[in-house]
């Protein structure tokens, strides 16, 4: 992307890649530095929700056997964007002569310009969601004695994301100004989160106090 974008040439001389930025060092060929001052600007910016629907089924069996279960189903979006500006302070420290390998693998060179600046941008976006099932059983054998368990089942995710990039170059030949953007295809794929038990038991001394374990 940044290769057709104009950010990155090439050079045949060299057989190598370099930024539009950038000049040869001289006396070493292949060797590129930047030969003036860049003005970057970068933001970024994020934001996401996370929902969670649960459906609750309760039982009481003599007051002495309490049963709970629930389906959960767990959802979430995020979304996150960067952005990168870079601007030639004095683009006439920058000259250029563009130069590219074209379709056909031939090596083509554009007229000379000037590096102006160039823009980059990122995007990300994924979905979630998941479904489990959670069992919780409390029972009371007598006045002091308490006992409770629960068991849930491990969370079945399914993610969606997409992401993108995009490129552009400026130059004082406006009419070599380049522009691209990449695009990947939605990747989906599945997750599963681990099977959890939590056990506890608890004793009451009367009005005095309560020792319990989790």
């Amino acid at each position: 992307a940044a290769y057709d974008g104009g950010l990155i040439n090439y050079s045949q001389p060299n057989n190598c890649y370099f930024g539009s930025a950038e000049q040869e060092q001289p006396g070493i060929p292949g060797s590129y530095g930047i030969p003036g001052n860049l003005r970057h600007v970068m933001s970024t910016k994020s934001s996401g929700v996370k929902n969670d629907l649960v459906l609750n089924f309760a039982a009481n069996i003599d007051n002495c056997l309490y049963i709970g279960f629930n389906i959960g189903i767990p959802m979430a979006r995020y979304n996150y964007s960067e952005f990168l500006s870079e601007t030639a302070e004095i683009p006439a420290d920058f000259p250029l002569v563009p130069s590219y390998i074209n379709n056909k693998g031939q090596y083509v060179q554009g007229a000379p310009t000037n590096y102006r600046g160039s823009q980059y941008e990122y995007v990300y976006s994924t979905q979630l969601t998941g479904i489990y099932g959670k069992l919780g059983i409390i029972w009371l054998p007598n006045d002091n004695l308490r006992l409770g368990a629960a068991v849930r089942t491990p969370v079945g995710y399914s993610v969606s994301q997409t992401y993108g990039v995009s490129n552009s170059s400026y130059f004082t030949d406006s009419s070599q100004n380049g522009n691209s953007y990449c695009d990947s295809d939605r990747e989906s794929f599945r997750l599963r989160g681990p099977f959890e038990a939590n056990f506890g038991i608890a004793w009451t001394f009367g009005r005095f106090g309560m020792l319990s374990f989790d």
